[in-house]
């Protein structure tokens, strides 16, 4: 014989109680991964060096650290331009605008009164690959690219003045055979 177990009203609420206890569980442990998660992320966003901030399709910044304010997140919902800029528009030559029209990562280089910056930006996509978000790296290069023209000042220099003493040694051999 085949033993069949009973219907009872009892027995349904205590498969029911045993089945939430157990969904319970799944979704607090998923809730401790997800809030890890977002620690980690949270980690890398304060301490990436440079700007990393999340926009909108209008230029809105959702969010932003930035490491000249010792990486204070911020939600301001402000145009971009204006926040990190202090402009009215869009900046010439934004990655962001590139980004939005190619859906691919754009870098570029903008100068701002005296800094020169590197701006990356990176589409978001969601599940039918429309653009929701734009991700952008902003990195002061100002005293990079001073220093490179430096050295290649320096390295110019370096250079002529090889050539003069070259010049010079092949007057006086020159000179002297006379």
């Amino acid at each position: 014989g085949i033993s069949s177990v009973e219907y009872s009203e009892e027995n349904e609420i205590k498969l029911l109680n045993e089945t939430f206890i157990s969904l319970k569980d799944q979704l607090d442990l998923h809730i401790n991964n997800l809030s890890h998660k977002n620690k980690e992320l949270e980690i890398i966003f304060k301490n990436f060096p440079g700007t990393i901030s999340i926009h909108d399709l209008d230029y809105n910044v959702i969010m932003y650290n930035d490491s000249e304010f010792n990486y204070n997140l911020r939600e301001d919902h402000s145009k971009c331009y204006d926040i990190f800029f202090g402009r009215s528009e869009i900046c010439p030559n934004c990655p962001v605008v590139e980004s939005i029209k190619t859906k691919e990562i754009c870098n570029h280089i903008i100068k701002n009164k005296d800094k020169i910056y590197s701006i990356s930006s990176f589409p978001v996509f969601d599940k039918d690959n429309n653009i929701t978000e734009i991700i952008v790296h902003r990195s002061d290069i100002t005293e990079k690219i001073v220093k490179d023209m430096e050295r290649e000042s320096s390295e110019r220099f370096s250079a002529i003045g090889q050539l003069a003493a070259g010049v010079t040694h092949e007057l006086k051999n020159n000179l002297s055979i006379m």
